[in-house]
């Protein structure tokens, strides 16, 4: 199966966590870390990343955008 999330911790105030939600078919579409930091990708329907967006909170920090040949380059 698909990794859905994962946590670490050495103590309770270092402890961190992702949780990762996936399309029908397994592709990372989310992935949200502790502090409120995420990452949301959308994909082609070749199946080739298409966007990526980083938040952190509300706030906007990154996004790009992903254009494909016919040779996925």
């Amino acid at each position: 199966g698909n990794v859905a999330g994962m946590s670490a911790s050495s103590t309770l105030a270092d402890s961190w966590e992702a949780k990762i939600q996936r399309n029908g078919i397994g592709q990372e579409i989310e992935r949200v870390l502790t502090g409120g930091v995420s990452s949301q990708q959308s994909y082609h329907s070749s199946g080739m990343p298409a966007t990526q967006t980083i938040r952190s909170g509300l706030r906007k920090t990154r996004q790009c955008s992903y254009h494909w040949d016919a040779n996925s380059r």
